[in-house]
């Protein structure tokens, strides 16, 4: 009853922000689309945003703060009017990747469905589909004969089937993935699964440092600690649906990874993380507002190692499938980025300044829930309103967006 009662709460909140910043905006027309501005806390703070998406300040007198404030809301409600070049693309299968910063991504990709009243694809119960096995179709829940007919987004963990994605997804549907740095990921999983999900195999390495036990006898602890159910063996391929037999063979996962160029649209890059999300943006031709995310103070930290050339080239062989799929796509990443020309890297920069000065608003936004800020059209994106009930929004965690999601299906009656 509480959770249903701080969900039924936030959801009002939201509301309430949005109505009154479109009962502001309709009573205004549009007329000069060269002053704009932003707003902290509901009040002018002397900042305005200018078309390339950078903040300068200037003193205003109070003449000035009214005619822009009124000029900035006129400018953005003329905007919102204008489409981003292209059709926005709704069908996405997001390949959630363990440990590779994919819980982010599926966060933008379950706000994206909640806010264009989309259906996403959820387990029977629970918060994931299949983590160990391929077969899975048969543990999405099923939606009611004669209504919706299919899902528009699934990006909880499943084990890659490009068969049982295409029983749930339109034709049209966009593949995406991520990948990160094998070594990263190794480290981070290890702590995450030892501490957070108590797996047993990880919990009985020794020592102060855990990671260094294994790198001092790789081959030891690689024999123990084998297996995707460990989380830390090959992980990333096992999510791609290399069998585990197939892990060391070389010829095999290089015609595989071929296979996989053939079906996804993109696979993002974890140290490369905000060009992704541009690219992304680009793919499904979103808006930067589409793609904003905060980041959430829930990492599990971990210490920095420097590996001895004997360690990499140990890891490395111990972990093949997963370098090879990393360097493969890292590969096809920069081939992309270099085809979509010079403005690239001035839309990553764009987008930067957008998404830090959103998460500064959030993260220090006072505690109205009128509190409203303007961020200005570029070439890339058009204008948007970032109010305090966005920010709680960008804030909710994945298990939080995933029950709304499927409340919002249960209400359209499309679940069985």
């Amino acid at each position: 009853m509480a959770a249903k009662l701080k969900l039924l709460k936030n959801c009002l909140l939201r509301l309430s922000a949005a109505v009154l910043a479109l009962l502001i905006l309709w009573s205004l027309q549009p007329k000069d689309l060269n002053k704009r501005v932003r707003f902290a806390n509901g009040q002018w703070n002397g900042t305005r945003v200018w078309g390339d998406g950078q903040s300068r300040t200037e003193q205003m007198n109070g003449k000035e703060e009214g005619e822009a404030r009124t000029s900035g809301l006129k400018s953005c409600f003329h905007l919102q009017e204008i489409k981003a070049d292209g059709k926005e693309l709704n069908h996405v299968f997001f390949l959630k990747v363990h440990k590779a910063g994919s819980t982010t991504v599926t966060n933008i990709l379950y706000r994206f469905a909640l806010t264009h009243d989309l259906n996403v694809a959820l387990p029977r119960n629970g918060f994931q589909i299949a983590q160990r096995v391929s077969d899975w179709a048969n543990r999405v829940q099923p939606l009611v004969p004669g209504t919706a007919g299919h899902y528009d987004i699934l990006a909880t963990h499943v084990v890659f089937n490009d068969t049982a994605a295409k029983q749930w997804l339109p034709r049209d549907t966009k593949y995406v993935a991520i990948v990160r740095q094998p070594f990263e990921q190794f480290v981070s999983a290890f702590y995450y699964y030892r501490d957070l999900f108590h797996i047993k195999r990880l919990q009985m390495v020794p020592g102060d440092d855990p990671i260094q036990t294994i790198l001092f006898n790789l081959e030891k602890w690689d024999a123990e600690l084998r297996g995707c159910g460990t989380m830390i063996s090959n992980r990333m391929s096992c999510d791609f649906g290399v069998p585990f037999d197939q892990l060391r063979n070389s010829s095999f996962l290089q015609s595989y990874l071929n296979s996989l160029d053939r079906l996804f649209h993109l696979v993002m890059i974890a140290e490369f993380f905000n060009e992704s999300l541009v690219l992304l943006k680009r793919t499904l031709s979103w808006s930067f507002k589409d793609i904003l995310y905060i980041n959430l103070s829930n990492k599990h930290k971990h210490r920095k190692y420097n590996l001895t050339p004997a360690q990499k080239e140990n890891f490395r062989k111990t972990r093949l499938a997963d370098f090879m799929l990393y360097e493969h796509f890292v590969r096809i990443f920069r081939q992309k980025v270099a085809a979509e020309g010079d403005n690239f890297a001035d839309e990553v920069r764009s987008f930067n300044r957008v998404r830090t000065d959103v998460e500064e608003f959030c993260t220090g936004r006072g505690n109205g829930t009128n509190a409203t800020r303007i961020i200005a059209a570029s070439r890339y994106s058009p204008c948007f309103i970032v109010t305090s009930a966005d920010c709680e929004f960008l804030s909710q965690d994945f298990r939080q967006l995933t029950s709304q999601n499927r409340q919002s299906m249960r209400k359209k009656g499309i679940l069985l």
